[in-house]
This record gives structure tokens, C-alpha cells and sequence, in this order.
């Protein structure tokens, strides 16, 4: 990381950080090693898994001990919870993985409710287009239907 830092005019993000348990993911966010462009930070423990809420009380006072733009991350499982995250937090951006999953209109409709405006509601037709097209993606990448079965 230190060298890509070092590189001339390219920006760069740290990856992903995750405090140890039972310590404050501040110390490491303090910690830096600069000129970085951006930093994630997830609101859980890596032991916690998917269980339990995302801090994200955390999340904001890693934003508010630092001076580069934070992408948040965890339990981005719904349009709402993005765009309240966006409003309502110091983050930057948000970064949505497990809400994606039969949900491909999740970043139109964060961005209609961060603007202010109706989400989304899509027709039966675009969910089954959408659905056929992930069968589609699925067969592609050689994924198994049973392995498709387990994202939902």
C-alpha cells in the first residue's frame, strides 16, 4: 500500500477495515498512512459474521476522526437503509453487497430517495426479465442453480 501511495497523482482507498474485537476501529482510522483517498469501514466485527446490526454510530465517529471521504458498509439491505445512511451519517458512500439479491433496482431507488423522490416500484415483467437475466449470468459463470438457490 505504501508504494501505491507513494505513485504520482493516483488515488488510492485503503481497503475495508474491521477493528479487532472489543477494540475501537478509531485507533487504526487515526492511523492512516496518508495521502490515502477514501476509506471503508464496516460497522461490525469479522467474527460477528452477518449476525447482529451494523454500529453505525461507529461508522459516523470514524467520519467525523478523519478528513478523507468514508464509504460505509453493513446491512445496506434496502433502498432505505442506503439513503438513510447517505443523509443521516458523515459517509461519503455506501457500498451494498447482500442487498443487491433480487434487488438490482436497490441503487436507482437510493438515489430517488436521497433526491427526495418515489422509489421504484418495478412491474412484474421487469422482475422476471431481471430474474432470467441472473439465470443467465448464473449459466455463463458455470454457477450451479443450487448454489443460486443459497444468495436468496
Amino acid at each position: 500500500m505504501q508504494g501505491l501511495l507513494a505513485a504520482e497523482a493516483v488515488p488510492a482507498g485503503l481497503p475495508q477495515m474491521q477493528a479487532p474485537q472489543g477494540q475501537s476501529p478509531l485507533h487504526p482510522a487515526r492511523r492512516l498512512p496518508l495521502p490515502a483517498s477514501a476509506v471503508a469501514i464496516h460497522g461490525r466485527f469479522a467474527t460477528q459474521m452477518y449476525r447482529g446490526q451494523a454500529e453505525w454510530e461507529t461508522v459516523n465517529r470514524v467520519c467525523d476522526a478523519v478528513s478523507i471521504p468514508v464509504i460505509g458498509s453493513g446491512d445496506m439491505l434496502s433502498a432505505e437503509a442506503a439513503a438513510h445512511a447517505l443523509t443521516e451519517t458523515g459517509v461519503t458512500a455506501v457500498m451494498i453487497a447482500r442487498g443487491t439479491y433480487g434487488n438490482p433496482w436497490i441503487f436507482k431507488n437510493t438515489q430517488a430517495l436521497v433526491e427526495g423522490q418515489a422509489p421504484l416500484v418495478p412491474t412484474l415483467d421487469q422482475m422476471l426479465a431481471s430474474f432470467m437475466m441472473h439465470v443467465r449470468l448464473l449459466d455463463a459463470a458455470h454457477i450451479h442453480i443450487a448454489r443460486a438457490r443459497s444468495l436468496s
